[in-house]
C-alpha cells in the first residue's frame, strides 16, 4: 500500500510553440482549450526568447489557465522554431458563498 504522501500526481502540461514570424517572435499554445484561440491561431507576442518563462506565465495566470508555471522543457527545435512542454499548476478556484 502507497502511504499517500508518496502519490504524486502529474502536473498539467501543454505542449508551446516559439517561433520566428512574418510579424515577430511568437508563441502559441497547442490544443489548450482557450490559449490556443477558436480557429488554433493564436499567438503572442514574445520580446525576448529569454524571458519566455515570464511571459508564458504571465499569459496563463491572467487568463486563469494556470497559478504559476513550473518550468518549461525543450522538447525540439528547427530552424525558425522550437517546441516546448510547458508545466504548471493550475488555478483553484473556489465559489464565493
Amino acid at each position: 500500500m502507497i502511504a499517500p504522501c508518496e502519490i504524486r500526481a502529474e502536473r498539467p502540461h501543454v505542449v508551446l510553440i516559439v517561433a520566428e514570424l512574418d510579424t515577430g517572435l511568437g508563441f502559441h499554445f497547442c490544443a489548450h482549450p482557450t490559449l490556443s484561440g477558436p480557429s488554433s491561431s493564436l499567438w503572442f507576442p514574445l520580446d525576448d526568447e529569454k524571458a519566455l518563462h515570464a511571459a508564458v506565465e504571465k499569459v496563463m495566470v491572467m487568463n486563469h489557465a494556470a497559478h504559476n508555471v513550473v518550468r518549461i522543457d525543450p522538447i525540439r527545435k528547427g530552424h525558425k522554431y522550437a517546441d516546448y512542454r510547458v508545466v504548471y499548476n493550475a488555478e483553484i478556484r473556489f465559489e464565493e458563498h
